[in-house]
């Protein structure tokens, strides 16, 4: 018998684990964050961390693999050798189902009723899911080919445009901005660059946001940012007349910029990727009860 559900939302910046019994009433045991595992950054390493995170959750609460079905919400799943990899190694869990972070967003946004997701964070994705509860995704394809809007993409032209202005001895809050994290001789700089990821770009979207009143430079990117999720949006929702709910650390940002056709459809979050895993979890638990009834 399963008599409890894992939920587990791994991303560019934590990891966010929820563990309950259901058996024989729903009781929350424990709810924590960990440091990220996103499969597109950290690969197997994310792999390892992942399956050590479970396994010590488990042993701790001395629940045995069986009685638990496990719901990961992944960043990076979309990439099936790694799925593969993280699956085989948390093969000794007989109840697991692993997706991509966003899917989970997805089921928690409206607690898996049909709806048009934009989720905006260190990337940028948009989901729809129908009343079948089969999603269709548009966009997040992983920085720095797409995730347009995202933060790591308004970092990365942040840091473009501190280069510009480094040649051409031009000065921004933008380039101070930047500069305190790389440093402001060439070698430093260029030393960062060849270390940074996704979320090293995505540390200045906030800072970015805040300076932009005062700073033309981070105006125009952001400027850049809302056109880049307005067409995101669009391309998800013009198909259909469900609500459209933004998520993620920029997704309510974004939300007050955008046209008034997508605003006017724009209902608030009922909950987050950590939440669409259990709901997940519930619905997989359902269906296995009704295959044994």
């Amino acid at each position: 018998m399963i008599t409890h559900t894992l939920a587990v939302d791994g991303g560019g910046t934590k990891t966010a684990v929820r563990l309950k019994k259901i058996e024989p009433t729903s009781t929350l045991i424990e709810e924590f964050i960990l440091p990220a595992t996103s499969l597109t950054l950290y690969g197997e390493a994310a792999v390892t961390q992942l399956t050590h995170y479970i396994d010590e959750i488990l042993a701790t609460n001395q629940i045995i693999p069986k009685q638990c079905y496990i719901v990961l919400g992944v960043a990076g799943a979309g990439n099936t050798q790694l799925k593969s990899k993280l699956k085989s190694a948390l093969a000794h869990c007989p109840h697991l189902y692993i997706t991509t972070d966003a899917e989970a967003s997805v089921f928690g946004a409206n607690a898996g009723q049909g709806v048009n997701c934009i989720a905006v964070g260190t990337g940028s994705v948009a989901i729809q899911l129908n009343s079948l509860h089969e999603t269709l995704q548009f966009g997040g394809w992983g920085f720095p080919i797409g995730d347009q809007g995202g933060g790591a993409w308004l970092g990365f032209r942040a840091v473009q445009q501190t280069l510009t202005e480094f040649d051409s001895q031009g000065s921004s809050l933008t380039r101070d901005l930047v500069m305190k994290k790389t440093g402001s001789e060439r070698s430093q700089i260029l030393e960062w660059i060849s270390q940074a990821n996704a979320t090293d770009y995505a540390q200045f979207a906030r800072a970015m946001v805040d300076i932009e009143s005062q700073c033309s430079t981070a105006k125009a990117i952001i400027e850049q940012g809302t056109t880049q999720i307005e067409q995101l949006s669009q391309a998800c929702s013009s198909n259909n007349t469900l609500p459209i709910m933004f998520l993620g650390s920029l997704g309510q940002f974004y939300r007050e910029r955008l046209s008034p056709a997508i605003q006017g459809r724009s209902l608030h979050v009922q909950g987050n990727a950590l939440d669409g895993a259990e709901v997940l979890a519930n619905q997989k638990i359902n269906q296995l009860n009704l295959g044994d009834s």
